[in-house]
């Protein structure tokens, strides 16, 4: 080990500053070379070493005290980040949203297309891009600095927002130990001060208000809040979403590998959508009904970043699962609606219907199905598409 580690992190009474290096890398197995160009506006992170220890116990006439095996030297990765957009112009990936790289490692395809102007992701059963992260703690008098990385991490990710505050997208995921030296050194110390340019997003994070809602039973042409797709009602109101990707991701174990472990790879669980809505008196929507008939939901939600034209729309399709309409919070009579996303309808004619065919591209149609349909999407449960007008 290099340097020293002395009062790293007593010198800042325990906590430690933290700096995050994140970078999609161009072919999993090798690692970016992470820089200062590279830190990430977070509102947590952290890259945590998580090796196994095998344990060993020899016949022996003493009591049991040989030395256990450390092996797959594999790191957990969490990070929260806001969901903060760039004008897109190019589309060549220096513009796109500043959560770009948690998307992509985290089970979302991009599709970038400077016609429309637009990055499109779509949530996908195939294995994702891989990245290169790095947590950095500075010491208080920027004397000494840990540094952790982890090489071809996977996740899973959430994106979330409550009524009045920001778009939020999570990640946990686990990668491969790639401290600078080996991973034998998992927290490489640096006996000198850390030096770099930082420049962090000046634009501000999609906030969930002012927002485009559509939650509409296709089949009978029903929305709920009332009103047409072209032209929502507000008889009712979202109060919160969360999407998860649930891709319950785990060690690539190999025995050619270093410490055994090649990676990570997202066991492809679906993903699940719930929702969180005004119950109202006169909504036309029949949850219930829904759910005895088997029938699909389509949901919708399309924000603009403040001071800006730019946009970012959530979609996808899902079964109404689990339903709780008996909570009663601030005055508020809400429902809870939960269930899996499900496979893309033809929006045409909604024939097939959501759920019935895994080979249905993505599509736009007015009002219903994606704003801007991009030649060669994938398929898949799930779509973020940010644009600028």
């Amino acid at each position: 080990m290099s340097g020293t580690i002395a009062h790293i992190l007593p010198a800042n009474g325990g906590a430690g500053r933290n700096l995050a290096l994140c970078e999609v890398q161009g072919t999993e197995g090798a690692a970016a070379t992470l820089t200062d160009a590279d830190a990430q506006a977070l509102l947590a992170f952290a890259v945590t070493p998580a090796h196994e220890s095998v344990p060993r116990r020899l016949v022996s006439p003493e009591q049991p005290g040989t030395p256990p095996i450390s092996t797959m030297a594999h790191a957990t990765v969490t990070a929260q980040s806001e969901i903060i957009l760039r004008d897109v112009s190019a589309a060549n990936g220096s513009d796109a949203p500043f959560c770009d790289w948690l998307l992509r490692c985290g089970g979302w395809s991009r599709t970038a297309d400077a016609g429309t102007k637009s990055y499109t992701y779509v949530l996908v059963t195939a294995p994702s891009e891989v990245a290169t992260v790095a947590q950095i703690q500075i010491n208080a008098g920027n004397t000494r600095y840990l540094t952790t990385q982890a090489q071809d991490v996977r996740g899973s990710t959430t994106i979330s927002a409550e009524a009045g505050r920001p778009w939020l997208l999570d990640l946990s995921g686990l990668g491969v130990l790639s401290s600078p030296s080996s991973a034998s050194d998992p927290r490489s110390a640096t006996g000198s001060a850390w030096s770099g340019t930082i420049a962090y997003p000046e634009g501000a994070p999609l906030v969930l208000e002012g927002t485009t809602i559509r939650l509409y039973d296709p089949a009978s042409s029903t929305l709920y809040g009332g009103g047409s797709l072209a032209s929502p009602g507000t008889a009712g109101d979202l109060l919160s979403f969360n999407l998860d990707t649930q891709r319950q991701v785990t060690a690539r174990k190999g025995a050619s590998a270093s410490s055994g472990i090649h990676g990570a790879l997202g066991n492809i669980n679906g993903g699940t959508l719930e929702v969180v809505m005004e119950a109202t008196a006169d909504n036309a929507l029949d949850i219930y009904a829904l759910r005895a008939s088997g029938k699909p939901l389509y949901f919708f939600a399309r924000a603009t970043q403040r001071g800006t034209s730019n946009t970012a729309t959530l979609l996808c399709w899902f079964f109404p699962e689990e339903i709780d309409d008996t909570q009663v919070a601030d005055a508020l009579y809400t429902m809870t609606i939960s269930g899996p996303l499900l496979y893309t309808p033809d929006v045409s004619d909604n024939s097939p219907t959501a759920g019935a065919s895994p080979t249905q591209a993505l599509a736009a149609a007015t009002s219903y199905g994606l704003p801007l349909a991009p030649a060669g999407l994938p398929r898949g449960l799930a779509v973020l598409q940010i644009a600028t007008p």
